[in-house]
């Protein structure tokens, strides 16, 4: 079933530029979490809905922007 699912999807390079946002972001959140950090940057970036069984980091990070991440259940 996940290959169906990124069948659908773009995946995109880390580059120097999302890389440095963020770490932004993660300053800004104040977490050390990266990957749930550049999760939360690219999709507020691309407007994009995230899935996930575990929303609680990713919205947290995401409030410390004040801007809302839409997240599903997978």
């Amino acid at each position: 079933m996940l290959s169906r699912l990124l069948a659908g999807c773009t995946v995109e390079v880390l580059d120097d530029v999302g890389a440095r946002a963020t770490g932004t972001l993660a300053t800004q959140a104040a977490t050390d979490d990266v990957v749930d950090a550049c999760v939360v940057e690219g999709a507020l970036r691309r407007r994009d809905l995230v899935v996930s069984a575990d929303p609680g980091d990713l919205t947290t990070i995401a409030n410390a922007t004040g801007r809302a991440l839409e997240v599903e259940p997978p």
